[in-house]
């Protein structure tokens, strides 16, 4: 996949993101008026209509909220994954957690198989909640029925009472619990993600940044940075763009000593100009671009072992990224340790051609110091929504 696919594709996600906040809204709304008529406050019970006038209330505030950060932002699709993803979360998982709160009895059996998974996929085997709802779980005696009819149906008679469902407050509270803290484990497992895949991006801006300088600096000092090789069989000064061959001063072997230190200044003199005339302004571009193609196509390969995401944040898109500055910048260090002499045995190229293909080498092998980014986005990724889980018992049902 390339570059701008990778791009395209994470556009089209993120819209989908938005549909798919937009769409679970609406369900949000309408269980919400579900749950409102099958559950009328009791005016026998002190406090009860305040309670669920309250609960609708902020049920309401968080749908309107919720809505106005997921609208469609098709044109912004970035804005729409980098500023309202999380807070439109947030205001979802409230819905959820206060619908519980609101619900009856029978709502919140008919949600256990929804906590459940949410609290496998998200806290730890290990979790005082999940440990408690494993418990609740099992313990199928929590779940009580009771004969109920209605006023008119009782003076019929032979009628048998319609089971109704039923769990005691301290459970109820307690699977509330429960939902609330797998909500804020994915909360977190999300901001984890978007942290890491913002400092990408800015390191992006950066990286960018320091190579649009070196070339600017290289381009004014090009004598000085450009990477440039001396062959002494014959004697030549090959830069990127041109080779130039030098003529020095035969050698006296009857010189003096003063004779022979002119005579190497001489030659370091010339070496110096012939340099300064061989490289071009333009030559430590041509490498950064260069570096840039080849990371391009190493980091190509790296794409085929990245999985989709179901949020609006895919770090593959932002590695892809990242690894052209990144390219560029190491084909022109790798080079200029050459020309220095770091490097044993490579201390001279003999053509140009050498120069380019080491410079290909050099932007390729940012994939090494990238490998250990690439698994660590993988990581962060598979974090989200997919904790690791143990065997479990089965939700209760009714």
């Amino acid at each position: 996949m390339s570059t701008l696919g990778a791009w395209n594709t994470n556009m089209r996600g993120r819209n989908r993101w938005v549909q798919q906040m937009n769409s679970r809204f609406d369900q949000l709304e309408v269980i919400a008026i579900e749950v409102k008529s099958e559950n009328p406050a009791d005016l026998t019970v002190p406090g009860q209509q305040e309670a669920f006038s309250a609960l609708d209330t902020g049920i309401q505030e968080h749908l309107e909220q919720g809505r106005a950060l997921s609208g469609d932002r098709r044109w912004l699709p970035g804005a729409a994954g980098s500023i309202a993803a999380g807070p439109a979360l947030e205001r979802m998982h409230a819905i959820e957690d206060l619908l519980l709160r609101r619900g009856n009895a029978t709502y919140m059996i008919g949600q256990l198989p929804t906590i459940h998974a949410s609290a496998r996929d998200h806290l730890k085997a290990n979790d005082p909640h999940r440990i408690r709802l494993e418990k609740i779980l099992q313990d199928r005696s929590v779940i009580t029925q009771t004969g109920n009819l209605t006023a008119a149906a009782a003076a019929l008679p032979g009628l048998v009472p319609v089971p109704e469902l039923g769990l005691d407050d301290e459970t109820r509270s307690n699977l509330v619990s429960v939902s609330e803290a797998a909500h804020r484990a994915y909360q977190m497992e999300y901001a984890r993600l978007r942290n890491f895949v913002r400092i990408i991006w800015t390191s992006i801006g950066i990286l960018v940044m320091l190579t649009v300088a070196l070339g600017l600096v290289g381009s004014q000092f090009h004598a000085v940075l450009s990477p440039c090789f001396v062959d002494t069989e014959p004697t030549k000064v090959i830069c990127l763009s041109l080779e130039t061959t030098v003529i020095l001063p035969a050698d006296n072997p009857e010189a003096t000593a003063a004779e022979k230190a002119d005579s190497e200044r001489l030659n370091a003199a010339i070496m110096t100009e012939a340099k300064e005339s061989t490289t071009k302004s333009h030559d430590i571009f041509l490498i950064e671009f260069i570096g840039l193609v080849a990371a391009a196509l190493s980091g190509a390969s790296s794409l085929r072992r990245v999985s989709g995401s179901s949020t609006p944040y895919n770090p593959a898109i932002a590695l892809a990224f990242i690894k052209l500055p990144i390219g560029a910048l190491t084909a022109v260090i790798g080079l200029m340790l050459l020309s220095g002499g770091i490097i044993p045995g490579l201390t001279a190229l003999d053509t140009s051609g050498q120069i380019l293909a080491w410079a290909i080498i050099f932007g390729a092998s940012q994939q090494l110091f990238m490998g250990l980014v690439d698994q660590k986005a993988k990581t962060v990724l598979d974090d989200v929504g997919s904790n690791e889980t143990t065997e479990s018992v089965r939700p209760a049902t009714a």
